[in-house]
C-alpha cells in the first residue's frame, strides 16, 4: 500500500534544507512574483525581513524545474585512468567535492518533494551521492553509475520496504519519476507463496522460498544482485553476469561449506532449479573432492632436488637488504614476467600509482601502522622477483622495512615491488600505493581497500589466504589442464594479424616515439541483449565477434587467440579472496565458416553458444599459462612468447570503496597516459570491451603495437568488431 503524505515529515524536510539560508543569495525581483503561499512558507521556516519575500517567491518558482545552474558542478579537467580513458569515478568525485564546497557557502535549493516517498528518496539519494539531491534531479547527471544504483536501491528498499531494481533506476533516472515507480510498486505488491497464500515478506519478489535451501539462495542472490529475489527469478534476467556469478558461487559455497562452480550458476540460473541441484549434490559423498588439496609446505613448488642449496647459493646472495629470512620460493608466472619488463627494451616497467583517500581528520600515525600491518598480512606484498639459473622466481620474505630509501635506483627485480607514502592534505589523508602489476589483479583491489580500512579501525581479521595457494592449485591442475587445452586447440596454429612490415619484426620507430596505438569507441548494448534471459553473456558475444573479425582478416577458418580470465573460477571457496596476480590469458578457439553471409542468423546464434560451452568447460583449467600451453598442448614455434591477439571484457569497478562506521574510504588510479604510450603493449593486438557505469554502453578499445599496425588499421579493426558485435546481438 502506498504511504500517505505526512505533513509533519514534510515540514521537517523543509526545516533541514531552508534553515540558515541567507536572503542575500536571491536576485532582486519585481513585486508581482510574490505570492501569499510563498510568504507564509517563508514566515514559518525563516526569520527573514519582508524585503526578502520577492526573492523567496522567485526561488520557489524555480524549484519545480531543476537546481540552479550555478549550483551545478563544473568539471573542466577530464580525469583519466591508467589506460588513458576518461575516469568516470574521478569525475564523479570531483563533482561531489565541488558541490560540497559550494554547500559550505550556500545551502542547497532542492525541488519540493510532496510526499513521504519523495522525501525519503531525496534523503537516501543524498546519502548515496554525498551531495544534496532534489526530487527533480537526474541520476546520471549527478554522476550515477551501476554501483551507486545498487547502493541506492538497497537504501530505499531498507527504508520503504519497496522492491526496486537497477533497471528501474536506469529506466527512470529522474527522481520524481522514480518515486512514482516506488509508489506503484508498493500499491501493486501482492507477495504470494507457491500455494497461493499471502504470507510472504512484503516487497519480496514473486514466489517465496519453501525450504531452507531456497531461503538461503534467495538471500545470496539478493546480496549479489542488490534486490529482492524470489524462487522463480532468473539470475541473468536480473542483470547477473560472469563476475557476479563468481561472487555468487563463492558466497553459496561458504554457506554450504563446499565448492560451487560458476558453471552450476550458468546451467541452473533460476533459484529453485539451483536449489534442487545443490540438494541432490549434497547427498553425494564425493562432492567437493576436486577442491580438496593437501596442506601446503613451503618450497614444495621448486623442482630441483636440493632446494635449500639452490636458495642459499642462487637466491640469497641477490637479496642485498634486510629481509628477516626467506619464507617461500616458487616460479614466476607467465603473466608476471610480462608485467615486470618491457618486451621491446628489457627495461623494468614502472609501478602503477594508486591512491586511497581517508577523511581529512584521520590519524596519520595509525594509518602508517595499518599500512605496515597490511604488508605483513599479504605474502604478495613481501615478494620480490629474482632471476636464477635462467628463470624468474618469486621470493616471499618474512619481513622487510618499506621505509628503507636504498631501494631507489636499485634493480626492480631485486627490490620490493611496492611503495607506501602517507600524505596529509587539506581535503583528505591520502595513501599513495605504488604497485607492480606482478603483485595484483583488478579483483584484488577491493580486498586491499577493505582490509586496510579495517586495520585502521583496529578490527581483527581472519588469516589471509596466501598467493602460494594459487600456485599450488595451478600445479595441481596442470596435467588435466594440458589434456583439456590440447583437445580444444587441436593443432590449430596461433592466429597472427599484422600490418606493414610485420614479417620482418615491424617498422623501425624513432627514439621517444609512442609504441602503442589506441582506438576507442563507445557503443550501445542493444536493449534485447541487456534484458535477454539467455545465459550467453555479453563477454562471450564480444569474444565471438572478435573471433569472426580475426577469421575474416586472416582468411583462416580456425582461429586461436588469447582470452583474459580472472584465474579464480576453479579455486576452492575459501581461496577466492586471494590478493595477487591471478589474472591469466587462456586460449580461445573458434571455427568460422567464412562462406556464410553476415545475415546468417543460425550461424550467429550457434557460434556464441559453442564459445560459451568452451568457456564453462575451461573454468577449472584457467590457471594454465601460455608457456605451458605452447610447450605441452601445441606445435607452436618456440619463438612464440605470447598470444599475438588477446581479448578482454570486464564489467567491474577498478575503484573500490569501503564504508565502515559512517566513514568512507575510496581508491583510484593516478593517470599516466603518456608513460603507457611509450611502453610496448604485451600483445601485438589487444581488443578490450569495458562496460560503462550506466550498464547500457560498452567502450571498445583496440590497443596495438605501433611498429606492426597503422592508425587506420587499428581504427578499422575496432569498427569491424563493433559492427560484428551488433549483428551477433541482434540474432540472440
Amino acid at each position: 500500500m502506498a504511504q500517505a503524505f505526512d505533513q509533519e515529515k514534510a515540514m521537517q524536510f523543509w526545516e533541514r534544507h531552508l534553515s540558515g539560508l541567507d536572503a542575500s543569495v536571491f536576485p532582486p525581483l519585481s513585486s508581482h512574483l510574490a505570492t501569499p503561499k510563498a510568504d507564509a512558507k517563508m514566515e514559518h521556516y525563516m526569520s527573514w525581513p519582508s524585503s526578502a519575500q520577492h526573492r523567496w517567491s522567485y526561488a520557489t518558482s524555480l524549484f519545480r524545474g531543476a537546481l540552479w545552474s550555478r549550483d551545478r558542478p563544473s568539471v573542466h579537467v577530464r580525469g583519466t585512468a591508467t589506460n588513458g580513458k576518461v575516469d568516470r569515478k574521478e569525475l564523479a568525485r570531483r563533482a561531489r567535492t565541488a558541490t560540497e564546497k559550494k554547500l559550505q557557502r550556500l545551502a542547497s535549493a532542492p525541488a519540493c518533494p510532496n510526499s513521504d516517498i519523495e522525501v525519503a528518496l531525496c534523503e537516501e539519494a543524498t546519502a548515496t551521492f554525498g551531495m544534496q539531491v532534489g526530487i527533480s534531479d537526474g541520476f546520471f547527471k549527478l554522476g550515477g553509475h551501476s554501483l551507486l544504483a545498487t547502493k541506492l536501491i538497497c537504501r530505499v528498499g531498507d527504508r520503504l520496504k519497496a522492491r526496486l531494481t537497477v533497471k528501474d533506476v536506469f529506466d527512470h533516472p529522474i527522481f520524481s519519476e522514480l518515486a512514482v515507480v516506488i509508489r506503484e510498486g508498493l500499491q501493486n505488491a501482492v507477495p504470494v507463496t507457491l500455494n497461493g497464500s499471502g504470507n510472504a515478506k512484503q516487497g519480496s519478489a514473486g514466489v517465496a522460498p519453501r525450504n531452507e535451501m531456497e531461503t538461503m539462495l534467495c538471500k545470496e542472490f539478493a546480496n549479489v544482485l542488490g534486490m529482492d529475489v524470489g524462487v522463480t527469478d532468473n539470475f541473468f534476467d536480473l542483470g547477473g553476469h560472469s563476475l557476479m556469478a563468481t561472487k555468487l558461487a563463492a558466497r553459496i559455497g561458504r554457506r554450504l561449506n563446499t565448492t560451487i562452480s560458476v558453471k552450476e550458476v550458468f546451467e541452473h540460473p533460476i533459484v529453485f532449479q539451483l536449489a534442487k541441484t545443490l540438494e541432490l549434490a549434497q547427498s553425494e559423498s564425493d562432492r567437493g573432492k576436486h577442491a580438496t588439496l593437501a596442506e601446503y609446505t613451503a618450497f614444495q613448488l621448486l623442482s630441483m632436488k636440493d632446494s635449500q642449496g639452490f636458495i642459499q647459493n642462487e637466491i640469497g646472495p641477490q637479496l642485498r637488504f634486510a629481509h628477516g629470512g626467506i619464507q617461500d620460493v616458487y616460479p614466476a608466472t607467465h603473466m608476471q614476467k610480462a608485467f615486470l619488463c618491457d618486451a621491446s627494451t628489457g627495461h623494468p616497467k614502472p609501478l602503477v600509482p594508486f591512491y586511497i583517500d581517508f577523511p581529512p581528520d584521520s590519524d596519520c600515525a595509525t594509518l602508517v601502522e595499518a599500512c605496515s600491518s597490511l604488508v605483513k598480512r599479504f605474502d604478495m606484498f613481501r615478494t620480490v622477483v629474482v632471476e636464477a639459473a635462467g628463470e624468474l622466481y618469486q621470493v616471499v620474505l618474512e619481513h622487510f622495512d618499506l621505509t628503507i630509501d636504498d631501494f631507489r635506483g636499485a634493480c626492480p627485480s631485486r627490490a620490493p615491488l611496492i611503495r607506501f607514502t602517507v600524505l596529509k592534505q587539506a581535503s583528505s589523508v591520502r595513501v599513495l600505493l605504488c604497485l607492480s602489476h606482478a603483485l595484483y589483479d583488478g579483483l584484488s583491489l577491493e580486498h586491499v581497500v577493505r582490509d586496510l580500512h579495517m586495520l585502521y579501525k583496529g578490527r581483527s581479521l581472519l588469516p589471509a589466504t596466501q598467493f602460494s595457494r594459487y600456485m599450488q592449485y595451478m600445479d595441481h591442475t596442470r596435467k588435466a589442464g594440458c589434456d583439456f587445452w590440447r583437445d580444444v586447440i587441436k593443432d590449430t596454429p596461433i592466429t597472427v594479424l599484422g600490418d606493414v612490415g610485420a614479417g620482418d619484426g615491424g617498422r623501425e620507430l624513432e627514439v621517444g616515439a609512442a609504441r602503442t596505438l589506441h582506438a576507442t569507441k563507445i557503443i550501445d548494448i542493444p536493449l534485447q541483449a541487456v534484458r535477454s534471459s539467455s545465459s550467453i553473456t555479453q563477454a562471450t558475444v564480444f569474444n565471438a565477434a572478435c573471433a569472426v573479425v580475426l577469421s575474416r582478416e586472416t582468411g583462416a577458418q580456425d582461429v586461436v587467440f588469447g582470452r583474459i580470465v580472472s584465474g579464480r573460477q576453479g579455486l576452492p571457496v575459501s581461496w577466492q579472496n586471494i590478493v595477487g596476480p591471478c589474472t591469466n590469458a587462456v586460449p580461445a578457439s573458434a571455427r568460422i565458416d567464412n562462406d556464410e553471409s553476415d545475415d546468417d542468423d543460425h550461424n550467429h546464434r550457434q557460434m556464441p553458444r559453442d564459445m560459451q560451452d568452451q568457456y564453462l568447460l575451461s573454468l577449472p583449467f584457467e590457471t594454465l599459462d601460455f608457456d605451458e600451453v605452447r610447450r605441452s598442448c601445441t606445435n607452436w614455434p618456440a619463438t612464440a612468447n605470447n598470444y599475438a591477439c588477446c581479448v578482454t571484457y570486464h564489467d567491474f569497478s577498478y575503484h573500490p570503496e569501503s564504508e565502515m562506521e559512517q566513514q568512507r574510504v575510496e581508491m583510484g588510479v593516478l593517470a599516466r597516459k603518456d608513460a603507457l604510450l611509450k611502453e610496448e603493449p604485451v600483445y601485438d593486438l589487444g581488443i578490450a570491451g569495458e562496460v560503462e557505469p550506466d550498464g547500457v554502453h560498452l567502450q571498445v578499445t583496440v590497443v596495438a603495437k605501433t611498429r606492426l599496425f597503422s592508425k587506420e588499421r587499428a581504427a578499422y579493426l575496432m569498427d569491424e568488431v563493433c559492427r560484428k558485435l551488433e549483428s551477433l546481438n541482434s540474432a540472440l
